[in-house]
């Protein structure tokens, strides 16, 4: 799927978000960012596929990922307007292959042209080509690049957090930053290996719903989730300014 965003006055997109859910998830954002930057952009993105290139999921359904992935790289080639690119996905989840704590689902195996086995440690090294690949291809076309660290997962949906509250009002819930950090080690591992080696910026969203403990999942008593890993659309809205200052940065 593809969508503009930002400002309906300018004729051309200045910038590209590849992206899965999550991309989808902060598009209001980055949209309510646009406007304000007086910026266009286009959000190209599915569900269940990693934003980098080269790279499918094993399950059915997410096979054609890396021909989805390949075509938002011909459209960066064809549109030299477009100058910034921004890669949002669940990055753990595919860095790691399984899901955050006791959630349903099956794990997610990826795979790229050199797989022959797939495994934990295969999804890792995956993970690492299909980032190289992305960043040689992005770079050489002397594009900005901004990747989008994740949004904490929970173990929570809104249903059963508002079960947990009416059961036990008193009941404190929250992510654990410890946690967080710890599902996220692969993929930082990944974004800091390459820092010499390629141009981009890493930022990081989820500075604005954690502290050194923990990381919120209800605001003013009211769940922020509307599952247990995706932002309702509400606090979606609360990271503009955060994106505002990302268009800003890469401006200067």
């Amino acid at each position: 799927m593809y969508v503009f965003l930002g400002s309906h006055e300018l004729e051309e997109p200045t910038f590209a978000i590849l992206g899965d859910s999550h991309g989808k998830m902060l598009a209001p954002a980055i949209n309510h960012a646009a406007e304000m930057s007086g910026k266009k952009g286009i959000f190209v993105g599915s569900g269940g596929c990693l934003a980098l290139l080269g790279v499918s999921q094993l399950r059915q359904g997410f096979e054609s990922c890396d021909e989805r992935a390949d075509a938002f790289l011909s459209y960066l080639k064809a549109n030299p307007n477009i100058t910034h690119v921004i890669l949002i996905s669940r990055w753990a989840i595919y860095a790691n292959s399984v899901r955050y704590k006791n959630t349903i689902g099956s794990d997610v195996y990826i795979q790229d042209k050199l797989t022959k086995v797939h495994s934990k440690d295969e999804n890792r090294k995956v993970f690492d080509r299909s980032f190289v690949l992305t960043m040689d291809a992005l770079n050489q076309l002397n594009l900005d690049v901004t990747i989008v660290a994740q949004i904490p997962e929970s173990e929570w949906g809104a249903s059963d957090m508002a079960f947990a509250k009416l059961i036990r009002p008193d009941l404190k819930l929250y992510i654990n930053r410890h946690e967080y950090d710890q599902r996220q080690q692969n993929v930082s591992q990944v974004f800091s290996r390459y820092k010499n080696m390629f141009e981009y910026q890493v930022v990081y969203p989820h500075e604005k719903m954690c502290d050194m403990n923990q990381c919120k999942i209800l605001h003013e008593g009211v769940s922020i989730y509307r599952d247990n890993n995706h932002i309702t659309r509400t606090f979606a809205l609360t990271f503009s300014d955060f994106f505002a200052e990302v268009f800003e940065t890469v401006n200067k």
